[in-house]
C-alpha cells in the first residue's frame, strides 16, 4: 500500500471513529419498501456519506440520523426521509410526502429527504469503533498494531513481525527507507517476512547490512518505477542478504534496475534472488550495474527473467561492471534473461571472476550469445562453471582464463558440451545424474574463491556420485561444476542380489540375512 493511500485510510478511520452512536436495525421494524431496494427500515440509524445531501445546507458528511419513511413520487427518483440529529434547517411538513409508510404525525425541523446513495447504515460489525461503510479492515480492529512497529495491522504486510528492526537500537521502522535514514554506520537492519514496495533506496557513503528472512520470504519490489531499488555510491561496505529484489527499473543510460553501484563502493550480496529487473530502454544492463572502482560480490544468488531490450542486443541482461570494478560470482545462477546476447559483461578495465556458476540461456543463438562478454578491455577468470552457450564472446585482447568448465566449444581442461539439467523447462537447473560436470571440478579453485560447504540450493558440496568416475582435481576430486551439487547416485545396482538369474523375493531375504550377519556380535 502506498504512503498516500495509507494516510488516506487512516484519515477515514479517524473520521469514522468519531461517530459515537452504533445501532443494529430492528428485525421487527417496518421496511421502507418503496425506495432504496428495501435496504432500510423505519428507525434505522444512518450516516451521511456526503456533505449537504440533496441540496441541504450545513449538513456535513458524518452526521447521523434516523430513517422515517420513503417517497418515490417526487419526480427525481427514490428519496428517503431522514430525521437528522442536531440539525434544524429541514421542514416538518416533509412527513406529508411519506408513502412507505404513511406518516400522520407531525415532523420536525430536522427532517430532510436525501438520495439512497447519500446514506449508509450506522453499523460496526466487527466492534472496532469504525463504521462498516468506512472500514478498511472488516472483521478486525483497524487501529490494532500487533507487532508494535508503527504500522497498523490492517495495513501491515507483516502484521505479526516488525517490518524493519535496527538490531543495535531495537527500534522498529515501517519502511526500508525510513530505517536506512535513521541508521548509523555499522548497523544491521533486519527486514521482516514482508513485501516492500520501495525503490531509489539511497546508500551513499554508508556502512550497513540489510538482512532479509530469505529470498522469496522478504521481497523488495520496485514496482517498475524508474530508479534502481538500491542506489549505492561511495559506500565502503554494503551487505545485502536473504531477499528478493524484483521489478526494479533503471533510470539512466547504464541501467541496473535492482542495484546501481558507483564510485569505489564495496558491495556483498548473499542468498538473494534478482527477478524481472529491467534496465530501461535503451540501457546497458538489466539487473545490476557497477562502475568506477570498488567491487561487487554475489554468493549463492539467482538471476532470473531480468530484462534488457536494446537495439542490436545490449551488453547484459544481468550484470555489467566497468571502469576498474571487480565482480566476484560464487555459486550463482543466471537464467531466463530477456532480450540480449550476454548475461554478464565487463568493460573498461573491469575484472570478472566466476566460480561454480550456472549460465542457462536458451535463446535463439543470435547476436553472439555467450555467458560472459568484454567489449573493450578487462579480465575474465572462470572456473568450475557450466553454460548452455559459449562461455565467452568479446574482445580478443581480454585476459581470459577458463578452466574446468562445461560449455559448447570447451577445450583444454574445459569440457566441450552442454550440461544436462533436471528440468530446465520448469526452472530446475540442477545437474542431472550423468551430466557433464558431475565430479569434474577443481575443489582448490572453489575453496580459494571462498566457496562454502553448501551449494546454491543449500545442499552439501562434498557429495560424491558413486556412479561417476571422479575426474576433478584438488582436495575433493568429486566436486561438481556449476552452482548445484548433484545429490544422488547414478550408479546402477543389479537387483538380482543372489545372482540366481531371477529377481524375486529371495533377493530381499538374502540381503536381509547378509545385513543381519554383518551386524551380529
Amino acid at each position: 500500500m502506498s504512503i498516500q493511500r495509507f494516510c488516506k485510510a487512516i484519515a477515514m478511520v479517524a473520521f469514522a471513529a468519531s461517530t459515537p452512536t452504533l445501532t443494529t436495525p430492528s428485525a421487527s421494524a417496518q421496511t421502507v419498501d418503496c425506495v432504496c431496494s428495501s435496504t432500510y427500515s423505519v428507525g434505522d440509524r444512518v450516516v451521511a456519506l456526503v456533505d449537504n445531501p440533496n441540496f441541504s445546507t450545513d449538513l456535513p458528511q458524518g452526521t447521523e440520523g434516523t430513517v422515517i419513511c420513503g417517497d418515490d413520487n417526487d419526480g427525481v427518483g427514490d428519496s428517503i426521509l431522514i430525521r437528522w440529529d442536531n440539525w434544524t434547517d429541514g421542514f416538518p411538513s416533509n412527513t406529508a410526502s411519506c408513502i412507505c409508510p404513511v406518516v400522520s404525525s407531525p415532523g420536525t425541523a430536522g427532517d430532510w429527504f436525501v438520495g439512497c446513495n447519500d446514506i449508509a447504515l450506522v453499523l460496526d460489525s466487527d466492534g472496532d469503533g469504525v463504521l462498516d461503510i468506512f472500514d478498511a479492515c472488516p472483521g478486525e480492529d483497524d487501529l490494532a498494531d500487533p507487532d508494535q512497529d508503527g504500522v497498523l495491522g490492517c495495513f501491515d504486510n507483516c502484521p505479526n513481525d516488525p517490518n524493519v528492526t535496527n538490531t543495535r537500537t531495537g527500534v522498529f521502522y515501517p519502511t526500508v527507507a525510513s530505517a536506512i535514514a535513521a541508521a548509523a554506520d555499522g548497523d544491521v537492519l533486519q527486514l521482516g517476512p514482508c513485501a516492500f514496495n520501495e525503490q531509489s533506496l539511497s546508500l551513499n557513503s554508508r556502512d550497513l547490512t540489510i538482512r532479509g528472512q530469505g529470498a522469496g520470504v522478504t521481497v523488495i519490489d520496485g514496482g517498475a518505477i524508474a530508479g534502481a531499488i538500491f542506489e549505492i555510491h561511495s559506500s565502503p561496505n554494503i551487505v545485502l542478504e536473504g531477499m528478493t529484489l524484483r521489478n526494479g527499473l533503471g533510470n539512466d543510460q547504464f541501467g541496473g534496475g535492482a542495484i546501481h553501484s558507483r564510485n569505489n563502493s564495496v558491495v556483498t550480496v548473499r542468498d538473494c534472488d534478482f527477478v524481472a529487473n529491467d534496465g530501461g530502454a535503451p540501457a546497458f544492463t538489466g539487473a545490476v550495474f557497477g562502475a568506477i572502482g570498488g567491487s561487487l560480490t554475489f554468493e549463492r544468488c539467482r538471476f532470473l527473467q531480468n530484462i534488457l531490450v536494446r537495439p542490436g542486443n545490449g551488453p547484459a541482461t544481468d550484470i555489467l561492471v566497468q571502469q576498474n570494478t571487480q565482480l566476484n560470482l560464487i555459486n550463482c545462477l543466471f537464467a531466463e534473461g530477456v532480450g540480449t546476447a550476454r548475461q554478464v559483461v565487463g568493460n573498461f578495465g573491469a575484472s570478472i571472476s566466476a566460480v561454480n556458476c550456472t549460465f542457462a540461456d536458451f535463446g535463439d543463438g543470435s547476436g553472439g550469445r555467450a555467458a560472459i562478454g568484454v567489449f573493450t578491455d578487462g579480465s575474465v577468470d572462470v572456473h568450475n562453471s557450466v553454460a548452455t552457450t559459449p562461455m565467452f564472446n568479446g574482445n580478443a585482447a581480454t585476459v581470459l582464463t577458463l578452466s574446468r568448465n562445461v560449455f559448447p566449444g570447451g577445450s583444454g581442461t574445459n569440457t566441450n558440451g552442454v550440461p544436462t539439467f533436471v528440468d530446465a523447462a520448469n526452472g530446475d537447473y540442477r545437474l542431472a545424474g550423468g551430466s557433464l560436470g558431475v565430479d569434474a571440478a577443481d575443489s582448490n579453485a572453489y575453496q580459494n574463491a571462498g566457496g562454502g560447504i553448501l551449494d546454491l540450493a543449500g545442499n552439501d558440496r562434498t557429495n560424491n556420485d558413486l556412479g561417476t568416475v571422479d575426474t576433478g582435481t584438488g582436495v575433493f576430486a568429486f566436486l561438481d561444476a556449476g552452482a548445484y551439487e548433484f545429490q544422488g547416485s547414478s550408479a546402477q545396482r543389479n537387483p538380482d542380489y543372489n545372482t540366481d538369474t531371477f529377481v524375486d523375493i529371495f533377493d530381499i531375504t538374502d540381503l536381509q540375512q547378509d545385513v543381519e550377519n554383518f551386524n551380529a556380535p
